[in-house]
């Protein structure tokens, strides 16, 4: 019997067991013949010959073919016919390193202590982890994917995350997703809503910063941009010293170059600032009484209030309007800065809601003038509200125009 093996392109090599008479003297023990088409290795005419030349094939690469074929004859069966083998070997290979494959994974799979566990076990251990491995621990395998994508494991821990953040604006208020019912899941609302993850995704955009977002908010115009900045966060005893510093002392941030006068019976002045950038723009600071009438004990923000006009109709609500100095100032102005005191909630009360509404009343179809809320503590050590608290209590979801907490 004899076995064809496709070995090179240019010749055959056959394997077996040569009868012919001429090859007696190197095959009589039925040792294996190297034979290709045109000639015999054991012709003795042609052994000086080839005694010379290199052998075509070493004898370690015909003993591996021995035992491939072995192998394959053990697997397939053995015929009394000649069999040509076109591919078989590579065949029988590729199917033994798949089964081999394959058992493999059914062992892992076996031996995976958490792959059995139940579903809601698989979500507790998931719910101890952050945004950033949840993300990567999808890519592990299907089954891990499925898990960490459950929508109830994101919706909790947005709420547990999303008082840790310490930026909120208007197309990153989680609850803005909800309202509308958005087809977007709750993953997908926590990495474009939060603010670690979109700094880690835009590590080139500008830092968190009073000056940056300022930069942001600056209208990109040929004139010098009007800020109007206004709010209880200017006369809390707490916070107005912050104010001040960032205001008036030196810092490497924004630069004082000049005064400007008010346009205004006695309201619109303020000073010009410079950028790192170049960029220029005016501050005016908006407060509800001189500092000599705030001291007085027996006055009262709203009542004494030189910004606007608390009034109640017959049927007992209240109307706030502005003063006609103020309103016609606030007509000038391209951008607001509302400053509160972020210590407690009990900071932020109706009066200072009125306050606010009445400022972006008077500019109110002018949706692209935008609102930033600063939200003061007088310290690091000081507890600050988070910023969905504010956004909550200020009602700035109900806004028309872009805005920052």
């Amino acid at each position: 019997m004899m076995e064809i093996i496709p070995f090179d392109i240019s010749s055959t090599i056959y394997l077996g067991q040569c009868n012919t008479n001429s090859h007696n003297s190197c095959c009589s023990n039925g040792e294996i013949c190297l034979q290709t088409r045109n000639s015999c290795t054991c012709d003795s005419s042609r052994e000086e010959k080839i005694s010379q030349e290199t052998p075509i094939v070493d004898q370690t690469v015909i003993y591996a073919f021995k035992n491939l074929v072995r192998k394959y004859k053990k697997q397939m069966g053995d015929t009394n016919d000649i069999s040509i083998i076109t591919g078989g070997l590579q065949q029988y290979l590729n199917k033994k390193a798949l089964k081999k494959t394959d058992k493999t994974e059914d062992i892992h799979q076996q031996d995976s202590i958490f792959h059995n566990l139940p579903l809601d076990c698989k979500l507790h251990i998931f719910s101890y982890l952050g945004p950033e491995d949840l993300s990567r621990i999808s890519a592990v395998c299907r089954d891990w994917y499925f898990v960490s994508e459950d929508s109830i494991l994101w919706k909790e821990l947005m709420d547990r995350d999303v008082k840790k953040w310490n930026v909120i604006g208007h197309k990153t208020n989680p609850a803005l997703y909800q309202e509308v019912q958005s087809d977007w899941s709750n993953k997908e609302i926590y990495l474009r809503c939060s603010p670690h993850i979109n700094k880690l995704m835009h590590k080139n955009d500008a830092v968190f910063s009073f000056t940056d977002f300022l930069k942001s908010f600056l209208p990109k115009k040929s004139w010098t941009p009007k800020i109007a900045m206004f709010g209880p966060g200017l006369e809390s005893d707490l916070t107005s010293g912050l104010v001040r510093k960032i205001l008036y002392d030196k810092n490497e941030h924004m630069e004082r170059t000049g005064l400007v006068s008010g346009q205004f019976e006695g309201v619109g002045s303020g000073w010009c600032y410079k950028l790192p950038n170049g960029q220029t723009f005016q501050l005016s600071v908006l407060y509800s009484a001189s500092k000599q009438q705030r001291t007085q004990k027996l006055w009262n923000r709203v009542e004494g209030n030189n910004l606007i006009q608390v009034n109640k109709d017959e049927k007992g609500e209240t109307t706030v309007k502005l003063k006609p100095a103020v309103r016609d100032f606030c007509r000038t102005v391209d951008a607001f800065v509302f400053v509160v005191d972020g210590t407690s909630l009990d900071n932020l009360k109706a009066n200072e809601i009125y306050e606010l509404s009445a400022m972006l009343k008077e500019r109110w179809s002018d949706t692209h003038i935008p609102l930033l809320v600063m939200s003061c503590i007088p310290n690091s050590l000081s507890l600050r509200l988070p910023c969905i608290n504010v956004v909550e209590a200020l009602h700035l979801g109900n806004l028309n125009r872009p805005y920052k907490c």
